[in-house]
């Protein structure tokens, strides 16, 4: 079924990230070796990526609101704990469409969207929500828990990069995300005497 369908796939997310993070698990064993930790960007694909809301205009389907956790709940939105017109609301907040004057997909009018956290590095981004565990959303919890436990420490050699994943690759350059994750690198580098940092990512 659909659950057994969900679990399978979240084991092979697991299964590559270990993959790709095992030559970095020989140097985080002992506190001798900390000063040589890799620091680690992890980039979570959408399931991972909070975004949050912003509703200015009244007449919206969602109503005027400040900024509020929207993505993710899929528990809600694809296992019908969340109504049909509630699902269309999303939906329609959502979607983007194009701006052939900016060559570039634009927000529905009134309504906004952002990631609540980048570079933190905690297991903020990919917590539960509203209370629910999510365990298609959290397959990296457990690295960062892991890495923590070994060392590492968030925002100083642990990070996170979730972006708007509704985006395309040139657009979310027009957003700043690159720029960003760039300076996150380069300061991470430096930052820790100039040790390789190491990205792990999937979509």
């Amino acid at each position: 079924d659909s659950n057994l369908s969900n679990m399978k796939q979240v084991s092979l997310v697991c299964l590559c990230l270990l993959a790709v993070l095992s030559f970095v698990l020989s140097t985080t064993t002992t506190s001798a070796q900390q000063s040589a930790l890799h620091p680690i960007v992890f980039v979570p694909g959408m399931m991972g990526s909070q975004l949050e809301s912003k509703v200015t205009d009244p007449s919206n389907c969602d109503g005027a609101h400040d900024w509020k956790l929207t993505w993710l709940n899929p528990l809600k939105f694809v296992w019908g704990v969340m109504d049909q017109s509630s699902q269309q609301c999303l939906t329609s907040n959502m979607t983007m469409t194009f701006d052939p004057t900016t060559n570039a997909p634009v927000n529905v009018p009134g309504a906004e969207w952002q990631n609540p956290v980048f570079g933190l590095g905690s297991n903020e981004f990919l917590s539960s929500v509203d209370g629910e565990c999510i365990p298609s959303s959290q397959y990296l919890n457990r690295y960062v828990s892991y890495f923590t436990a070994r060392g590492y420490t968030a925002g100083k050699n642990l990070f996170s990069a979730p972006y708007d994943w509704r985006q395309y690759p040139s657009s979310l350059n027009r957003t700043g995300y690159y720029a960003n994750l760039q300076s996150m690198i380069e300061s991470a580098y430096a930052n820790n005497n100039n040790t390789p940092v190491v990205l792990a990512a999937h979509s």
